[in-house]
């Protein structure tokens, strides 16, 4: 494993100091600036993975798809990066910025345990999260598009559940949603109900294929085998999902999010709840 790296006093890379210090700094404030700008200035980055610079190295690349130098989103990434010779107010508000810039996954709803049938109510609940990446979003200038799905762990309660029970139930889930699994959300709406077994599932998808792969993978976490006459499709073919409708609020109208949007969304977590008493990340990723 090699020793990380950091650059430090004039642009030099020298090891990192165990104790995590940059001992070449000439003041205990530069050390320390030093370090929290090269930190800071990473996250910076990530957050704004959409803003393209036109490499630097002499690698070809397509100019129209470099960033515009007064487009608001390469601005702002400026007015985030610390600079070396910022005052520390400086760094306080340029954390703040990005503080704020930063989007943080939405909470996760779990259902209403009030209008659970009693004879499921205290089976182990699993929520699988889907969500799309945050440059895609921003690109549409949206908030993330997610999707859940859900499904009870029937043959087991909230009091039997084990350990080594969660344990391979992470397993299959790592192995049903690879990272590179992509869901497609659209406007077509599949339903599969089978309570008996513990799954009830409300679709937006693009295609009865997707929609069988998808049900096929998350039964087979449970072992179990799909019976395709339980699948329904409805469309709205009426409906028009390209268009935001607009509400008044306090005499202001506000655009309401579109309907059914289309989005590539990637696996992001899943979440098993017992019940009212308490709920657990199984399996956890960054989108």
């Amino acid at each position: 494993m090699s020793t990380p790296k950091i650059t430090v006093g004039k642009n030099q890379d020298q090891p990192l100091n165990p104790t995590g210090s940059n001992l070449q700094a000439s003041s205990p404030f530069e050390r320390r600036q030093n370090t929290l700008r090269q930190l800071h200035n990473r996250e910076v980055r990530e957050v704004f993975a959409d803003v393209y610079d036109a490499p630097t190295d002499g690698t070809p690349y397509d100019p129209s798809k470099v960033t515009a130098l007064d487009s608001p989103r390469r601005v702002l990434r400026t007015d985030c990066l610390i600079e070396d010779n910022d005052s520390f107010a400086d760094m306080w508000m340029k954390a703040k910025i990005l503080e704020y810039m930063k989007d943080t996954d939405a909470p996760l709803l779990l259902p209403n345990y009030d209008d659970i049938p009693i004879t499921v109510k205290d089976k182990p609940h699993v929520h699988l999260v889907f969500i799309e990446k945050k440059s895609t979003a921003i690109t549409n200038r949206r908030r993330r598009v997610q999707a859940l799905i859900s499904f009870r762990i029937t043959d087991k309660t909230i009091s039997t559940i084990t350990r080594t029970d969660l344990t391979e139930l992470k397993r299959e889930i790592n192995l049903a949603f690879p990272s590179s699994y992509t869901l497609n959300k659209g406007r077509i709406k599949y339903s599969y109900r089978d309570k008996a077994n513990g799954f009830e599932f409300i679709l937006s998808l693009t295609s009865e294929s997707e929609a069988k792969e998808i049900i096929t993978k998350v039964l087979g976490i449970r072992d179990k085998t799909p019976d395709w006459e339980l699948l329904r499709a409805a469309t709205a073919p009426d409906a028009n999902f390209t268009v935001r409708k607009t509400v008044s609020v306090l005499q202001t109208l506000e655009k309401l999010p579109l309907l059914r949007p289309l989005a590539v969304c990637y696996f992001r977590k899943a979440v098993i709840s017992f019940g009212r008493l308490r709920s657990e990340v199984l399996v956890e990723r960054v989108v």
